[in-house]
C-alpha cells in the first residue's frame, strides 16, 4: 500500500508518520510504504508516476493548498481515499484574507462563487485579478473549509495536533480494517 502524506511542516509529516505505522503495526500490516510531500504541486507531481492507495492531505500549504490540491486530484482520480489534515475551522481559515462584505450573497451565490474558483483550478488556470486558490475563496467567502473538502471528495478529516486514535478511526473508515 502506498500512503502519501501532505503537509508544508516536516514536524507534522513525522507525527502524521509515525501514528499510522504505528496503526498498520498494530493490526499486523507490514507491506506499506509512506511518501512525504511538502506541498500539494509536490504530490501531484509524485503522484503522476506513482499513483498512491492512500492521501493524507493538509489544507493550509504553500504553493498549492490542500484544497485546490484536492480538487485538481479529484479531477483525475475519484477513487483513492484522501483524508484532510487540519487545524483550519471556518474560524481560523475565515481569517487567512482581508474582510470582505459579504452582505446581500446568499450561500447559493457563494457556492456558485466557489465553483467558478473550482473549476479553474481544476483546469490549472490562472486568471489576473481573480482568486485562484480553493482555499482562498473559502476563506474569503467565509465558509467552513472541512464541509467544503467533503463536498469535493474528501473521504475524512483529521484535527492537529494529532493522535492515535483519531488516526486509527480515519484509516477504519476508508480502509475498512
Amino acid at each position: 500500500m502506498l500512503i502519501y502524506v501532505i503537509d508544508d511542516q516536516s514536524s507534522h509529516r513525522a507525527i502524521l508518520k509515525g501514528a499510522i505505522q504505528a496503526v498498520f503495526r498494530e493490526k499486523g500490516i507490514e507491506d506499506f510504504e509512506i511518501v512525504e510531500c511538502i506541498h500539494g504541486a509536490d504530490m501531484l507531481r509524485k503522484s503522476s508516476s506513482k499513483k498512491p492507495d492512500l492521501i493524507f492531505l493538509d489544507i493550509n500549504m504553500p504553493e498549492l493548498d490542500g484544497l485546490s490540491t484536492l480538487v485538481r486530484y479529484r479531477a483525475k482520480d475519484g477513487s483513492t481515499p484522501i483524508i484532510m489534515a487540519t487545524l483550519e475551522t471556518k474560524e481560523r481559515v475565515g481569517r487567512l484574507t482581508k474582510e470582505r462584505d459579504l452582505t446581500g450573497l446568499t450561500e447559493g451565490k457563494k457556492m456558485e462563487l466557489l465553483s467558478n474558483v473550482v473549476e479553474r483550478v481544476q483546469r490549472g488556470v490562472f486568471q489576473e485579478g481573480k482568486i485562484n486558490s480553493v482555499l482562498e475563496a473559502v476563506s474569503s467567502l467565509r465558509l467552513d473549509p472541512i464541509e467544503i473538502a467533503a463536498k469535493y471528495g474528501a473521504n475524512g478529516c483529521v484535527n492537529k495536533p494529532y493522535k492515535k486514535e483519531d488516526i486509527e478511526a480515519a484509516l477504519k473508515k476508508v480502509l475498512r480494517f
